[in-house]
């Protein structure tokens, strides 16, 4: 979808939805979720002393969450517009590199928005991580075999691109240092500002347990872990229903209903198509599936392929799931956590192995990976995970 042709579809949902909510704004009341300790538990999260930190709310506008890529050889790839190295005099090189600068949009789906703009296939789009979706974010981004004049002039409402310079390959997945945050903690009333401080000495010093945090289950829903465990066990048709129907209390009560309406009518593809028709963005990915359902009735798997960088993300998402916990079950039996823990996604028997209660739990054990083989992007390797980080803190001040 082309950029004016994305604004004209946001622009309409935006009219729809106003128009819903003066006839049932009941539908649009969300309760506040509290992220206390039960919460956190389904996400396999266990901070010890958790519900006795003082209230805070992080991402209420984008500009509450800044984060800037780092390189490998520890360049910061700024959201200043300002910042950035000069363009590089024009050389015969085969690749772009850029600065993306985005808000309001996941990486994946700054992707696809910039190889539509360009014409091009997503493969000649390459980056090194996946970003935030509601926060204001910035990485280095690739593009292969794409002249430069067509990328210097794209522009966005949602993002930019910035520091052009030419040169050889291509970003890689999981090339980067990490990544610098600026965060923006809002509190309820005055913070003393001596216990604000002794934290952040804790954390200087001993760091924290790297948990993977609710980001990685997929906003607002947070039930993707829970999809990349049906694709597991090769359950297409549940995946998909799951997807499309499973609701959400973080979800607005508008669309719980919408997917109420889809389960009410499963296997009629056309009027499940109807339901999800006004919505091309928000629904983007579930029309992908449908629509392709729609003209293959029973081919979920093929289905399924119509997003298949989603499905990475989901079996992604199981994995690091089972990360949680595996931490979490040290941390409650008052047991030593081990400096590194494997992920499941590899083909050394001996990494898995180390959730095999978890899996004996679900049914998973031995696991096999056949049921994800058909979806291209799934890499299977053995991936060490860093159970605690110790991040350097630049500064830190109370407004």
């Amino acid at each position: 979808m082309e950029e004016n042709a994305r604004k004209t579809a946001k622009d309409r949902e935006l009219k729809l939805l106003a128009q819903a909510y003066r006839e049932t704004p009941e539908f649009f009341r969300r309760d506040t979720i509290i992220e206390d300790s039960k919460f956190l538990e389904e996400f396999g999260i266990y901070i010890e002393n958790k519900d006795r930190l003082p209230m805070g709310y992080i991402k209420l506008w984008p500009q509450d969450f800044i984060v800037e890529e780092i390189s490998p050889d520890g360049t910061v790839f700024s959201v200043d517009p300002r910042e950035g190295r000069p363009p590089e005099p024009l050389a015969d090189y085969r690749t772009v590199y850029a600065t993306a600068v985005k808000c309001e949009l996941s990486t994946i789906e700054l992707a696809e928005e910039l190889s539509k703009s360009l014409g091009i296939d997503k493969k000649q789009i390459q980056f090194a991580g996946i970003k935030d979706k509601d926060a204001i974010t910035a990485q280095q981004i690739s593009f292969r075999g794409v002249p430069w004049e067509n990328v210097r002039d794209i522009s966005s409402p949602y993002f930019f691109l910035k520091d052009l310079v030419l040169g050889k390959g291509v970003s890689e997945r999981g090339g980067l240092r990490g990544n610098k945050f600026t965060i923006f903690v809002r509190t309820q009333g005055n913070t003393d500002e001596d216990i604000w401080s002794s934290a952040l000495e804790r954390v200087k010093k001993d760091g924290f347990y790297n948990f993977y945090y609710l980001q990685r289950f997929g906003t607002p829903r947070l039930v993707n872990f829970h999809w990349g465990f049906l694709l597991l066990r090769g359950d297409y048709e549940g995946t998909i229903e799951s997807f499309l129907t499973l609701a959400s209390s973080r979800e607005l009560p508008y669309f719980q209903s919408l997917r109420a309406n889809i389960k009410n009518v499963w296997g009629d593809w056309k009027k499940i198509k109807e339901i999800l028709d006004p919505f091309p963005i928000i629904f983007q990915n579930e029309l992908r599936v449908i629509e392709y359902l729609v003209q293959n009735p029973e081919d979920f798997r093929g289905a399924l392929l119509r997003i298949s960088e989603q499905i990475t993300l989901w079996v992604y998402a199981f994995s690091s799931w089972l990360f949680n916990y595996k931490i979490s079950s040290f941390l409650q039996k008052k047991e030593a956590v081990p400096e590194v823990l494997p992920l499941i996604m590899s083909r050394d028997a001996k990494d898995w192995e180390r959730y095999q209660g978890m899996l004996e739990k679900l049914e998973l054990f031995p696991i096999s990976f056949e049921n994800i083989k058909p979806f291209p992007g799934i890499q299977m390797k053995k991936n060490l995970i860093k159970t605690r980080v110790r991040p350097v803190l630049h500064q830190s001040k109370i407004e």
